[in-house]
């Protein structure tokens, strides 16, 4: 029965929370510029920057893996929340400082995009390629979590908390784009924050934690190391950070944006932490990928069931917003405007149909494939490809060949990596040094060539 474990009060105000979400949707749609459907008319101030930043990056699948890595290693695994702010905080000294005028010049919207016009189209398609693999990877997780997690809170049946949550994420999407995805994030991001709290201090067990899980340094140097380079690379590569970079309304907010954000996410990782560690120390027995939502359940008293449904709520949709705007928008663009010349008005009705099937996909495929944890791992894997060229690009004057090989071959060292089911925290970061040294090689036995493209990175005819 739907309704076995929340009161009918408790339901209408989840039900509240979801309409309020389409009518963002709505509202959104009332802007009916081309450019507030792709990119929010690179308009994003400091505070929806800040926020649909740190709501991107927290979702079901890394909601359910970060508290499982809390539960496993203590506050120690806070590291990995450590190395995502430092790429934050040096994003757009780094990057961004030539990012941002760039994409405004040319009109980016992708990664990809930038990687079309700076080393042409092998570098491109290939990169086009990966962000495809990682954020089909990612929505999955975000249903097979999002579907898991709703249905041990509330008691729906598992088809029916994928089945509704991919339809209002459907809906508002292809209502306002990009716009509803920034503003639905600002309304979810203040709802995580305010019921993290909120839901820490209704526990109904001691918050205790041992001298052994307080320690910052507990997993050890390699652990540490490992932790903070996932952190801070997959952070560094994600396409939804870039996508925030280009809607940014100006050089200034997006450094703002991006600095304050940085120190927000750590504070958002250690109130996830906290959830582990106390879920650990209540429920030693239980596995430690169910530490979130078996510790949600056991440790609220009732009455709050409802708020932590719509805390998960929040988090998992606006990811699953999020990827699934990246991976439409890397169909339609990387994949078919970069091959012939369209309008914006062809593009957003691309986008608008690969929203519909990636949804319908993910909607489906979830039902069937239940596994979290390794996919989030094996998605970090294939990001870290992408690590050296990105990066570098704006460090140094690479060779276009080695751009393509470093990419490549760091590709087929995680689809390696899969493929034996080696898959863990530690191994995940080899693509890492594998794209680093193909690119260091290229660059010193590959002949220079230049890429110039002097048009617009998209033949898009206005």
């Amino acid at each position: 029965m739907i309704f076995d474990k929340i009161s009918l009060f408790n339901t209408l105000i989840i039900i509240t929370y979801l309409l309020i979400c389409l009518l963002i949707g709505f509202i959104s749609f009332r802007k009916k510029s081309e450019d507030s459907f792709l990119i929010a008319d690179r308009k994003v101030k400091t505070l929806p920057l800040v926020a649909t930043l740190c709501a991107g990056f927290i979702g079901g699948g890394e909601l359910v893996t970060f508290t499982a890595l809390a539960f496993e290693y203590g506050i120690s695994s806070i590291w990995m929340f450590v190395g995502a702010s430092i790429g934050l905080l040096i994003f757009p000294f780094v990057i961004g400082k030539k990012l941002k005028p760039l994409a405004d010049e040319k009109e980016f919207h992708t990664l990809s995009d930038y990687l079309y016009h700076k080393f042409g189209k092998r570098s491109g398609v290939i990169s086009a390629i990966i962000v495809f693999v990682m954020y089909m990877a990612l929505l999955l997780v975000q249903f097979i979590a999002g579907g898991k997690i709703l249905s041990a809170i509330s008691g729906w049946h598992y088809s029916y908390s994928i089945l509704i949550m991919g339809t209002i994420i459907l809906l508002y999407l292809m209502l306002g784009g990009f716009s509803s995805v920034v503003k639905t994030d600002v309304f979810q991001f203040f709802v995580m924050v305010t019921l993290a709290f909120v839901l820490i201090f209704s526990f109904t067990k001691p918050i205790s934690i041992t001298p052994e899980q307080f320690n910052l340094f507990s997993v050890g140097i390699t652990q540490i190391i490992g932790f903070i380079l996932i952190g801070l690379f997959i952070l560094l590569i994600s396409a939804e950070i870039w996508q925030r970079a280009y809607a940014s309304a100006s050089k200034r907010t997006f450094k703002r944006g991006f600095i304050i954000a940085g120190f927000v996410l750590l504070t958002i990782g250690i109130t996830i932490s906290i959830i582990g560690i106390v879920t650990k120390n209540n429920f030693p027995t239980i596995e430690s990928s169910e530490a979130l939502y078996y510790g949600l359940t056991h440790l609220l008293p009732s009455g709050l069931l409802a708020f932590a449904l719509i805390f998960i709520f929040a988090s998992i949709m606006s990811s699953a917003d999020t990827f699934t705007f990246i991976t439409s928008m890397n169909i339609s663009k990387d994949f078919i405007s970069h091959r012939r010349k369209i309008t914006k008005e062809k593009l957003i009705k691309l986008t608008r149909i690969s929203i519909f099937a990636l949804i319908l996909f993910s909607i489906i495929v979830a039902i069937f494939i239940q596994n979290i944890i390794d996919v989030v791992f094996a998605v970090v894997a294939i990001g870290l490809a992408l690590s050296p060229a990105l990066v570098g690009s704006f460090i140094w004057e690479l060779k276009e060949k080695a751009v393509f090989y470093s990419i490549l071959f760091g590709f087929l060292s995680a689809i390696i990596l899969v493929a034996v089911g080696y898959i863990t925290p530690e191994t995940s970061i080899i693509t890492l040094p594998v794209s680093l040294i193909v690119l260091i090689l290229g660059q010193i036995f590959f002949k220079k060539e230049t890429y110039q493209i002097n048009s617009p990175s998209f033949p898009l005819a206005v």
